[in-house]
């Protein structure tokens, strides 16, 4: 039969421990995969404060130069006059209340030009940038008949132009708007007097495709008739950060915005026209909107509420740093990264006939503690490739030395070594997808337990076992 250590006929090692031993080692590197958990939520919990960080000092940046810009208008606005019966205690009430009318344009044209500038606060680098826009279109009344007024009702005399911005602390220059070859002078509202004005409601944005609006300017314009149309330009020069958007207010809208940013984020629902163009040297976008594809009505009665949220888009001008979102999804890889190299170095214990003790399993573990720390850390002085490769050569190297005090066999440490290799490599590859992660993890998984199954084919794990 042979000696129960050795299989005569392949000639592979078996264990040498019995069953109870193999036991109680499988319960410690369990306790001890579940106790890393412990500084696993710590990494991320550190994660999340530098980002919290890094983004509050975006905001104070910008609270100084100019917050996110957002270009919602013009809008025409003309007073009128409704009479409104009610009954009160069973009488019957009649007042004239003052209403405002809200017409949006038929045609509008944003051009820009945007230059960019970067600022540093500590480890931080923050872009800021200034523009010169061009709005140019027209308005066309529609007939009273279809918006339900008279002709007398109408206050045309008071009627005015209303804009909207992100941050009137941005306004470098506000030109005349000229209307019909009319000169108009642009003067600030005071915060939410234009939003009280002509009930136009934008939420306060909660991400960065959200709109928000606070600020605007108005030109007095009073009108003799509604039948002719009103053809408008003005220029505006404009500071801000992060992101730039617009509305597409206009029954057609069209926005033109060049850069020397190379790295710009688009947003929002509406796509990019298919002459945009991004590379090294900047970039050069174009939306077309038509009243087909958003939900914004061509007038506005009584003062009733627009929410455009869901209508704004534009461009994020920001340095995109993604140092901080991929260092915390690799983080939530620790525990599958610490469990597979947990299981190379039992499965080689077991093969070799070795005894490693726990105390060395939870030095390899805070080994890949280690990495990901060193990640956050080197990341915000490096490109996260950068930071990831010197994180995973440390500790790969760190971790291959060590084992050859534990191994004592060389081929044991090769295989060692390239199992953390491909780990390490297998997790930047899946931090790197988005759309395919899942898969690609399911798979990878995969084919470790069917390499390993297959390595631990001919181990018998009791003492006594029939062969």
């Amino acid at each position: 039969m042979g000696n129960p250590e050795t299989n005569g006929s392949s000639g592979k090692t078996l264990l040498s421990s019995n069953s109870s031993q193999i036991t109680m080692k499988l319960l410690l590197i369990g306790a001890l995969i579940i106790g890393l958990l412990i500084p696993k939520y710590m990494v991320v919990d550190l994660v999340g404060e530098r980002s919290n960080y890094s983004q509050q000092v975006n905001a104070e940046v910008a609270r100084n130069w100019g917050g996110h810009q957002n270009l919602a208008g013009p809008f025409l606005v003309i007073p009128y006059v409704e009479t409104v019966t009610e009954k009160v205690d069973g009488k019957i009430l009649t007042t004239v209340e003052k209403r405002q009318l809200l017409v949006n344009p038929h045609t509008l044209h944003i051009t820009g030009d945007i230059d960019t500038e970067r600022k540093y606060r500590s480890l931080y680098e923050v872009v800021l940038y200034s523009g010169r826009f061009r709005l140019s279109g027209d308005f066309r009344i529609p007939a009273l008949a279809e918006m339900e007024l008279s002709p007398e009702n109408l206050r045309l005399q008071e009627a005015y132009i209303g804009f909207l911005i992100g941050d009137a602390k941005g306004v470098r220059r506000a030109d005349r708007i000229t209307v019909n070859g009319r000169e108009l002078d642009f003067k600030p509202s005071p915060r939410n007097l234009v939003l009280t004005n002509i009930g136009l409601g934008t939420p306060a944005a909660v991400d960065p495709n959200a709109f928000s609006q606070v600020d605007g300017m108005h030109a007095l314009l009073p009108l003799t008739d509604v039948g002719e149309p009103l053809a408008f330009s003005f220029e505006l020069e404009l500071k801000g950060s992060n992101l730039l958007t617009a509305v597409p207010v206009a029954k057609n809208t069209s926005v033109h915005l060049r850069s020397p940013f190379p790295d710009p984020v688009f947003i929002g629902n509406f796509a990019t026209d298919s002459g945009t163009r991004v590379d090294a040297k900047g970039f050069d976008a174009k939306w077309t909107v038509t009243e087909f594809q958003r939900n914004i009505p061509a007038f506005v009665k009584n003062a009733r509420i627009i929410d455009m949220q869901g209508s704004a888009f534009g461009v994020n001008i920001a340095a995109q740093v993604d140092n901080y979102s991929k260092t915390e999804r690799a983080a939530k890889y620790m525990v599958l990264i610490i469990a597979f190299t947990f299981l190379v170095v039992f499965v080689t214990e077991v093969v070799n006939g070795l005894r490693i003790h726990i105390f060395q399993y939870t030095l390899i573990g805070l080994a890949i503690v280690i990495f990901f720390t060193l990640l956050l850390s080197i990341g915000e002085y490096l490109t996260f490739d950068w930071a990831y490769s010197i994180s995973a050569l440390a500790v790969i190297g760190l971790i291959t030395a060590y084992s050859r005090t534990v191994f004592r066999d060389d081929r044991s440490v090769l295989i060692l070594l390239g199992a953390l290799s491909g780990l390490f490599l297998f997790m930047y590859m899946l931090i790197q997808m988005e759309k395919y992660s899942l898969i690609t993890g399911s798979i990878g998984v995969f084919l470790a337990l069917a390499v390993t199954m297959y390595a631990t084919r001919k181990i018998q794990f009791f003492e006594n076992a029939v062969r």
